[in-house]
């Protein structure tokens, strides 16, 4: 049997790669937790993310020539910063083989360890600079983790197992849902396209996300993951829908979402006259503790930072870009919502469609307002469409393809002898979806009108 080059080469450089990670993970195992913090220096930290950032510049890698000649080139993150080979199709025989070899258990190892048997909690991770280092590590772990599951159902299936380890309670102490580590990022790539998961969500972990939107954690990963419950190829589920809408209208849960307002602009510096109109984005209740002043801004303010808002991680926005960021994913979730034609979404966004800056003259406002980001232009219209023009639910119709008639009714006498004749032209019949219907035959003549129409 032939055995392909590359596959070949692949084996072997991540063998080696898996053996030194073996090997840290052993000494991880054996250091003492007082000197966890020794060991896992920044320079330690930074050898484990180069290995681990090899196995997943490997996913996605057609000719091993050209990953050996460039594996010494930086790259921040499979998802962010520059590449210097293309990552963008994975390779799925190299997904499959290093499932095989271990790597699930072998990253996942490096995570756990520290928090399981170290002692260190998240909130060391998440405030204490110190602990950097786990979090480069425990991040660029995870990035394995989604890079061996883009495009590959099997992975997912198989990762799928220890889905238990990232949605830990948010009373438990190592619950990583308020880290840098990605943990969030990993659970999206997971139940994205996934059937056997998405038509099994239990009820506890969407109240897990939602409760975490009313705790110091505003991020829109958090969002995200909402709407990624929502729907699987393009159909929509309507038991995640539903949860998610009972979860969300409580007054509580509601001072979680970001509200947005028209707002009259002055701009006779520019133009001359009352300019049309802005939007201002902001939030109420606890969400203005949190990010201040940021917490509120005009969204013509952010049309030329869409790009950068687009390809920088949640972790290097400021409040403000973040926040905006919020707004986008929360709108993307209303789509979620209504997708399928949900209507208990129709009622609750109708019902507070004032709050969320989606009233009908709103949205309009919006699409004629060429100062607004074109991202956001683009998602009114999709509002618009969901919330306005396609509410009505599908009703089958029988429809009328073809109708004969006569002139005349026969009487009751002469009916058999006359249709026995086979006239067709002087036959009262309707031609419909459910096929052929006779008129009902009577004694006395009857105009057209008068003719009961039977589909």
């Amino acid at each position: 049997r032939r055995v392909d080059l590359n596959q070949s080469k692949a084996v072997s450089f991540a063998g080696d790669i898996i053996t030194q990670l073996k090997s840290f993970g052993r000494w991880l195992l054996q250091t003492a937790p007082s000197d966890i913090l020794e060991f896992m220096s920044p320079r330690v930290a930074e050898d484990v993310a180069d290995l681990l950032e090899s196995l997943i510049r490997l996913c996605f890698v057609s000719d091993m020539r050209v990953f050996i000649a460039q594996k010494t080139s930086k790259v921040r993150s499979v998802f962010n910063g520059p590449q210097a080979i293309n990552l963008t199709q994975p390779n799925r025989l190299i997904q499959k083989m290093l499932r095989d070899v271990g790597v699930v258990e072998l990253v996942l190892d490096l995570v756990v360890i520290p928090f399981v048997e170290k002692g260190v909690t998240t909130e060391n991770v998440r405030l204490n600079p110190d602990y950097n280092g786990f979090n480069v590590v425990a991040e660029r772990s995870y990035a394995v983790l989604r890079a061996m599951m883009i495009d590959n159902h099997l992975n997912k299936s198989y990762i799928a197992r220890y889905i238990g380890w990232f949605t830990l309670p948010l009373s438990s102490e190592i619950c990583q849902l308020g880290t840098r580590m990605e943990t969030v990022s990993t659970l999206i790539e997971l139940f994205s396209e996934n059937t056997a998961l998405l038509s099994n969500v239990h009820v506890e972990t969407i109240k897990l996300f939602t409760d975490v939107l009313l705790e110091d954690f505003r991020f829109p990963r958090f969002v995200k993951f909402l709407a990624v419950l929502c729907s699987c190829r393009d159909q929509p589920i309507k038991e995640n829908q539903n949860q998610i809408l009972d979860l969300l209208s409580t007054p509580e849960q509601r001072k979680a979402l970001m509200q947005a307002r028209v707002v009259p602009i002055d701009d006779k510096k520019r133009s001359g006259k009352l300019a049309s109109y802005d939007i201002e984005v902001f939030w109420q209740g606890a969400g203005q503790a949190r990010f201040g002043d940021s917490g509120s801004f005009f969204l013509s303010q952010m049309r030329e930072k869409t790009k950068q808002v687009a390809n920088a991680k949640e972790s290097d926005l400021p409040p403000q870009l973040l926040a905006y960021k919020f707004f986008i994913e929360q709108m993307l979730l209303f789509i979620a919502l209504l997708r399928g034609r949900n209507n208990a979404a129709f009622q609750f966004f109708t019902e507070h469609a004032e709050d969320y800056g989606i009233q009908y003259k709103t949205l309009l406002k919006v699409l004629t307002n060429e100062n607004m980001p074109f991202v956001y232009r683009e998602i009114c219209v999709k509002v618009l469409h969901s919330l306005f023009l396609d509410q009505e639910p599908q009703v089958a119709v029988d429809l009328m393809r073809s109708v004969r008639y006569r002139h005349q009714y026969p009487s009751e006498d002469s009916a058999e002898e006359q249709h026995g004749d086979g006239d067709l032209s002087r036959s009262a019949t309707l031609r419909g979806a459910g096929g052929i219907a006779a008129a009902p035959v009577v004694g006395k003549t009857r105009s057209l009108s008068d003719i009961d129409l039977l589909a």
